[in-house]
């Protein structure tokens, strides 16, 4: 089955135990975009719906499309997507969450990272200066607040720090298409936000 970031796999022990039992195994990666696609495809031929797995995949592409052609209209900003606050994990150059910020019109501030969820400072952070935060940690802390306590980020003096749910945003699979689209709603949302405050449109 897919699973949470970083990847889906059986621990070596616990895989020979299921062999031996006679209960077969299927691994499928899930970090790259690509390789969430290759998975669903694999699913999808297991259990005989490997038409229903194109079309999913279809979609998922379509949307991707569709979101990029519009954000190609809006000025690009930099980001970063945080996954956990403390210790601070946040999303690198090779997840499937990259490509989604690309998508979106932004650029992953921590792209430079070959891991998909690197660890960092907060002072790397500080010094990176992204100009939009998305958060996804489990903090009960609104991400707003917990964030203003460093007014000196460019994504906090914009009001351009957003909250997206774990659940729609972080987990691989078949709903990629809805992960985006949540993402966008909450980069649009910010926008209103910021645009209310200083009395000028988004962009």
């Amino acid at each position: 089955a897919l699973g949470a970031h970083p990847s889906v796999s059986v621990g070596g022990s616990r895989r020979e135990t299921l062999c031996e039992l006679g209960i077969e195994v299927l691994e499928l990666e899930s970090i790259t975009l690509d390789e969430i696609f290759g998975s669903l495809q694999a699913l999808g031929e297991r259990v005989g719906r490997s038409e229903a797995a194109a079309q999913r995949i279809a979609e998922i592409r379509g949307t991707w499309r569709e979101v990029a052609r519009e954000a190609a209209q809006r000025p690009r900003r930099s980001a970063l997507f945080v996954v956990q606050r403390d210790p601070l994990f946040v999303v690198g150059g090779r997840s499937y969450l990259d490509a989604m910020l690309d998508a979106a019109g932004l650029d992953n501030a921590a792209a430079k990272y070959s891991e998909a969820y690197p660890r960092v400072s907060l002072e790397w952070l500080i010094a990176s200066a992204p100009e939009v935060i998305i958060d996804s940690s489990a903090d009960p802390v609104a991400a707003a607040d917990y964030w203003a306590r460093w007014p000196s980020i460019p994504a906090v003096a914009a009001q351009r720090v957003v909250s997206v749910p774990q659940s729609l945003t972080t987990l691989p699979g078949p709903d990629l298409d809805r992960s985006l689209r949540t993402i966008v709603a909450a980069l649009r949302g910010a926008d209103a936000a910021a645009a209310a405050g200083d009395g000028t449109a988004p962009q």
